[in-house]
């Protein structure tokens, strides 16, 4: 009972309130292997901490994630699953961001499997983006990296899904997206949005499509610049001679909002809409479009 009794110090704190002694039963009942933890029960305990001090929540996260990691039968993590959410959602943020901190410390003590179970509780509150900056930049890139061999490997469409939705986990909004990993973001969700070119779905996974659109239309300007040069590259300039990839890559520069746009990268997705058709990979060599990526 040491771990218990540790964890329910955390929510009492030195004064036990009619709220605290609350949490302390519940924390207590969720061990409890036979507890079922039906839609009301959520919704009468989400009600009670709603109208508690955001401390009583923040310190129950915390217990929950304590509890959770450690050895428990399925049962019972499965009921922490179920509360978890309600429970973020109404906590305070430096609760969430210790949390995060302490997959940090997981990660650094080499504990894969306190480590895998603290990613499925965050991954269960929505609470990725909690994580630490190096951590996150760490795993989008090794994502990233799943997503463009999977690209380029047999049966593509299907396997680039998972990996997809993996990445859109910690890019929700702009600001999600981090400048270490930013180029690498654009290029590789450039190549898959393009396509490879094969006449099946126009050459684009149809399951990752709307996550790559999702992802596209959060590049701010700069980024939109960016995505524009990597136009130029030979992986993705060569598969400008098709006509698949041609059609997708109207179709993605038709994502990005113009009025947005500094006035020579409107009008270069303008140029590269209207004559694409007919200079197809070649419209990277004439002299308007240069011009026009010269400054942007």
């Amino acid at each position: 009972m040491g771990w218990l009794e540790t964890c329910v110090k955390d929510v009492i704190d030195d004064r036990p309130s009619e709220a605290a002694l609350f949490v302390q039963q519940l924390i207590v009942n969720l061990k409890n292997e036979d507890l079922t933890l039906d839609e009301a029960r959520l919704e009468q305990i989400q009600e009670n901490l709603q109208r508690q001090h955001t401390r009583i929540s923040g310190n129950l996260l915390v217990t929950l994630f304590s509890i959770f990691t450690k050895k428990n039968s399925p049962d019972v993590r499965a009921n922490i699953l179920k509360l978890a959410p309600i429970v973020w959602g109404i906590s305070p943020e430096n609760k969430k961001y210790e949390i995060g901190f302490k997959l940090d410390q997981y990660s650094l003590n080499l504990d894969e499997e306190t480590l895998s179970l603290g990613n499925s509780f965050l991954d269960k509150c929505n609470g990725i983006n909690y994580k630490s900056e190096g951590t996150r930049s760490r795993e989008i890139n090794e994502f990233l990296n799943r997503l463009l061999d999977t690209h380029n490997a047999w049966d593509n469409f299907h396997h680039e899904v998972p990996i997809a939705r993996q990445i859109k986990k910690y890019i929700v909004e702009e600001t999600d997206i981090l400048t270490n990993i930013e180029d690498k973001l654009i290029k590789t969700i450039l190549i898959c949005r393009v396509g490879n070119g094969k006449c099946y779905c126009n050459g684009v996974s149809p399951g990752a499509e709307p996550i790559y659109n999702e992802i596209i239309r959060l590049f701010n300007s700069r980024q939109v610049n960016k995505l524009l040069k990597f136009l130029l590259e030979p992986e993705i300039k060569n598969m400008l001679s098709i006509s698949t990839c041609i059609l997708q890559t109207k179709e993605l520069l038709g994502l990005i909002n113009l009025d947005l746009q500094h006035g020579r990268t409107k009008e270069a997705i303008e140029f590269i809409l209207g004559n694409i058709d007919n200079y197809k990979s070649k419209i990277f060599t004439t002299k308007e479009l240069k011009e026009l990526l010269i400054y942007i």
